[in-house]
């Protein structure tokens, strides 16, 4: 499924943009193995962890809420 992934048109038009594009599966061992109560609060750690200052323009999620499980905000 990852070299499905990378390999999508979608990837490299964007590459072919000049954007870095990182493409990282939900049971990526940073982001399960790291501190938080849910996937949620990991998946929001690690990304701040690893952009640190640095300023995000884009960020794709892809999946259903059964692999990407989201967290409702009121």
């Amino acid at each position: 499924m990852y070299a499905t992934v990378a390999s999508h048109p979608f990837v490299a038009w964007k590459r072919s943009l000049g954007h870095h594009v990182v493409i990282l599966p939900s049971n990526y061992p940073d982001i399960v193995n790291g501190s938080g109560a849910d996937y949620p609060e990991k998946l929001r750690r690690f990304l701040r962890s690893k952009l640190g200052p640095r300023r995000l323009r884009y960020l794709l999620i892809v999946g259903s809420v059964d692999s990407i499980p989201m967290r409702y905000c009121y």
